[in-house]
């Protein structure tokens, strides 16, 4: 089982429409994506800040960033993070 397919087992939901040319984000897929992009600028965010207190340019997250790219081939929106998702 690929990671994508162990995700939407975990959380049982379908997050991505597979198409026969590649693939779409479900509406569950593009509000999972906001979550990631955001705990992805938090990771960044972090390590600068870890990076400023050790004195040193050290990427203490990279390691865990490339084995969980949550950001999948989707382009960020301009002006970067999306605004919270309003809760109902």
């Amino acid at each position: 089982m690929s990671m994508p397919q162990e995700l939407e087992a975990d959380l049982g939901l379908i997050l991505f429409h597979r198409l026969r040319r590649g693939v779409k984000l479900t509406a569950a897929g593009q509000l999972l994506l906001g979550y990631a992009q955001r705990l992805d600028a938090l990771a960044v965010e972090a390590e600068r800040a870890m990076a400023e207190v050790k004195g040193s340019l050290s990427r203490p997250f990279s390691h865990w960033r490339e084995h969980h790219d949550w950001r999948l081939s989707t382009p960020r929106p301009a002006g970067g993070i999306p605004p919270p998702i309003p809760r109902h």
